[in-house]
């Protein structure tokens, strides 16, 4: 998907034009990615081509990241940086009055949606995110369908707040996953989700039911403080790596059955207030099977 071959600056710089004239300004001789990440024009109209494109609908987006990947530099070539800046979406801070359509949509860079509002719907069906795809603080207001996503750069939710359901089935983090602080104000379902990184929701909130049944955790998982208010499902999860619920709180009725826990599972200090289903799991760093419930039942009577 990447990869055309550029025998000299000029030509790529052409071919960067092709597909953003609003740039052809900026790429002068002593062009650098330093001085355009600071560049107050560079960044408004950055931020009024992604609005553009957004409103056009995904066949004129997807063409424009299309052709991007096609002229994206390595990493260590010294033209990534340019490229980087000009094919990242910015969208931070935004107020989206409407719901909002990114089905499909293919983000080459940078898709920064941190401190955004979505007052209607926001649809992400299938997207699928090159670079880190940022919604640190972004508010939902409705409900949100990032399922079959595919995150290949960091995901982070940090602080984020959903006030409909977050839907997330099928979706892929190939990268490490950051729900910290996160607060999820109704139901939450991330099944058949797949984190090759990290998985962190230390201090995260949820208010409603929380599924994330049949996923796999390549990575450590991580719920320190977590609060799950509502009844939570781990069934049939796959935990490669440490797992820690350490000072979590299950409010509700709590589904383990069938997970494998593959390393350690740190519980200190959870407090289970529901039952806990364990019909068949797994716990390969225990003794004896029976040792994962010995242990919740110590906490719960703690």
């Amino acid at each position: 998907m990447f990869g055309l071959t550029f025998f000299s600056r000029n030509d790529w710089k052409k071919a960067l034009v092709e597909s953003n004239a609003w740039v052809d300004s900026f790429l002068g001789d002593h062009v650098s990615s330093e001085r355009l990440a600071v560049n107050s024009d560079f960044l408004r109209k950055r931020r009024q081509a992604s609005l553009g494109r957004m409103h056009q609908g995904m066949h004129v987006w997807n063409t424009w990241a299309l052709a991007m990947n096609m002229i994206r530099p390595a990493e260590s070539d010294d033209k990534f940086g340019v490229w980087a800046l000009v094919a990242s979406a910015d969208f931070e801070g935004e107020r989206f009055g409407g719901d909002v359509d990114f089905s499909g949509a293919i983000f080459p860079a940078l898709a920064n949606f941190a401190n955004t509002r979505f007052s209607g719907q926001i649809y992400m069906y299938g997207a699928k995110f090159f670079g880190e795809g940022v919604f640190d603080a972004a508010n939902f207001s409705s409900d949100a369908y990032f399922e079959r996503a595919e995150f290949s750069g960091l995901a982070k939710f940090t602080s984020a707040r959903f006030a409909g359901s977050g839907q997330f089935r099928q979706a892929q983090f190939l990268s490490d996953a950051d729900f910290s602080d996160a607060e999820f104000q109704r139901d939450l379902w991330l099944r058949d989700v797949r984190f090759n990184g990290e998985a962190l929701f230390d201090r995260a909130t949820f208010r409603g039911d929380c599924s994330m049944g049949r996923s796999t955790f390549r990575g450590e998982a991580s719920y320190v403080r977590a609060t799950f208010q509502d009844t939570t499902s781990f069934d049939a999860a796959v935990f490669a790596e440490k797992v820690t619920f350490a000072e979590a709180v299950f409010g509700r009725k709590l589904f383990l059955n069938g997970a494998e826990f593959n390393e350690s599972v740190d519980l200190s200090h959870t407090v289970f207030k529901g039952d806990v289903v364990l019909d068949g799991v797994k716990y390969k760093a225990q003794p004896r099977e029976d040792g994962l419930m010995e242990e919740i039942l110590k906490r719960r009577l703690a």
